[in-house]
């Protein structure tokens, strides 16, 4: 039996649709790979607007992860999290990149 400060965690998948069930869950986490990202960037778009719009939205949290090669590959979602980032008051949102690549010698980043 679990109590209250137990976590319990159940993975599942790949089945169907990532954006299938999403709706279902109070805590959602999204795990991407490369361009595996695809799926996932029209449900962030979804819960953008609803952030805008002021609707409710039902998650407790929503955990974003996305490994990512190469740098210059995540420029295309740049906007997207920005805007996010703006919108998330009530700090539902957490949004994590790994960029995998080796950085070229005098790269600062």
């Amino acid at each position: 039996m679990l109590s209250e400060q137990d976590a319990l965690v159940c993975l599942d998948g790949p089945h169907g649709a990532p954006a299938e069930h999403f709706n279902s869950y109070e805590n959602v986490i999204f795990v991407a790979g490369g361009v595996g990202v695809t799926p996932f960037i029209s449900i962030l778009i979804s819960l953008l607007y609803r952030l805008k719009k002021g609707e409710e939205i039902k998650h407790k949290s929503v955990s974003f992860y996305w490994i990512q090669r190469e740098y210059e590959k995540t420029d295309y979602l740049n906007n997207i999290l920005e805007e996010i980032a703006v919108e998330d008051r009530n700090k539902l949102f957490e949004i994590n990149i790994f960029i995998t690549s080796a950085q070229q010698k005098f790269d600062f980043r």
